[in-house]
């Protein structure tokens, strides 16, 4: 008997009994991620391909790839179901092809050194270690679409930057030179997220966003899609922003005046680009990367006021009419 095997099938259980909801949410969530392939073409179909995906659970983006492309393989990271996660609904077959790997990515050790002295850390587990040496795991496709959620226990304001510093790590880390990063971010036009994607812009050969009109339409979230990751005209740069990264960890980690964790600034990420040149140097290129994302989101928010709208007029003429 293989009990992480046993731990999923109980999952996929579970998922299965619960009531629509999850399960819809699984479809839209394959959705998505067809919208950003037809957009990108992201994840091949013919060649083998490796991957890693980061907050799979409940699994639909894993589900996706497997199903698409029969030569994949893959790892995957979720937060345990105890600790507030989703249950897995990936199919017994697919199995077959993925590791699924039940943690917090935030308490992976992550830091430039290994740090001993907090038991809430864990080592990297073996798909995971290695990464960024020549003889190490590397993917071709590199899936991040981590993000806090409702019922995550033992949770802190800033643990949000935690989450994009830690799958930034992991990531760049993990990505096989010339092979592709999805990420999720939110806001381009905040200085963090254009900081990002600045980032992602000098180490890839091709940057495109996509906002999914289905279930991000309305809000502020999108996806960037980082293409020929380590060979763009600043791949050189992409261990020396790592071991940045790992120390900002460490700070996000255990800085603050009380040694317990802090928020993250703009300035913390100077080391990317300084906060007065962003401007100057990214603004024209970021509108242009940006502008499908915006104009995806008004025509989701125009579709939300127009239902928002038609529902109040139906509340008061049935109130009217009760009357």
């Amino acid at each position: 008997r293989n009990p992480k095997l046993d731990t999923h099938f109980r999952d996929q259980r579970a998922f299965a009994d619960q009531d629509g909801q999850e399960k819809v949410f699984f479809g839209g969530m394959m959705g998505v991620l067809q919208e950003i392939d037809q957009a990108t073409s992201c994840v091949p179909i013919t060649k083998p391909l490796s991957f890693l995906d980061l907050g799979c659970c409940p699994g639909a983006f894993t589900t996706y790839v497997l199903k698409n492309n029969y030569r994949a393989r893959g790892v995957g990271v979720s937060l345990p179901p105890e600790n507030g996660g989703h249950l897995s609904g990936i199919r017994e077959n697919y199995m077959k092809r993925f590791q699924l790997i039940y943690a917090n990515v935030t308490f992976y050790q992550l830091g430039p050194s290994p740090i001993a002295d907090d038991r809430r850390l864990q080592d990297l587990p073996i798909p995971l270690q290695c990464l960024g040496d020549d003889d190490g795991v590397r993917y071709s496709l590199v899936l991040l679409d981590c993000h806090h959620l409702r019922k995550q226990v033992d949770y802190v304001n800033w643990d949000y930057y935690r989450i994009v510093v830690s799958q930034l790590i992991l990531g760049l880390s993990a990505a096989r030179d010339g092979g592709t990063i999805v990420m999720k971010l939110s806001n381009p036009q905040r200085d963090i997220p254009a900081k990002i994607l600045y980032l992602l812009s000098t180490l890839s050969t091709r940057l495109v966003l996509h906002k999914p009109a289905r279930m991000h339409a309305n809000r502020g979230t999108f996806y960037a899609v980082a293409k020929g990751v380590g060979r763009g005209a600043e791949g050189s740069r992409l261990g020396e922003i790592v071991g940045e990264l790992r120390s900002l960890w460490v700070e996000l980690t255990y800085g603050g005046t009380e040694g317990t964790g802090r928020w993250m600034t703009s300035e913390d990420l100077n080391f990317i680009i300084k906060s007065e040149d962003l401007v100057d140097v990214f603004a024209d290129r970021l509108i242009k990367l940006a502008r499908s994302v915006w104009a995806t989101q008004l025509e989701g928010l125009k579709r939300l006021l127009a239902k928002n709208e038609h529902t109040s007029v139906t509340e008061e003429k049935a109130e009217s009419e009760h009357l």
